[in-house]
């Protein structure tokens, strides 16, 4: 799972799209065919183009505890639409 022009796993957005999967794993929308994949590129066009802010929860190597659970929270919150 990589960023928008970046060939690199990026281990960071991994983690919370399986985590906000699993926050929603009783979203029966997760089981539609095109909802995660809509979901993630509209997620990764959202980072890319820093919308909201959201881009300092991925760029460079951010570990604190704060962008750990933004990252997961703001996905989170992306599943459950």
């Amino acid at each position: 799972m990589s960023l928008k022009g970046s060939n690199r796993i990026n281990t960071q957005l991994l983690d919370s799209i399986l985590i906000g999967i699993a926050r929603n794993i009783e979203n029966a929308k997760l089981n539609e065919q095109g909802f995660l994949s809509d979901k993630i590129n509209t997620l990764k066009d959202s980072i890319d183009s820093d919308e909201n802010g959201l881009g300092k929860y991925w760029s460079s190597r951010r570990t604190s505890k704060e962008n750990i659970a933004g990252r997961c929270d703001l996905v989170a919150e992306k599943f459950s639409e």
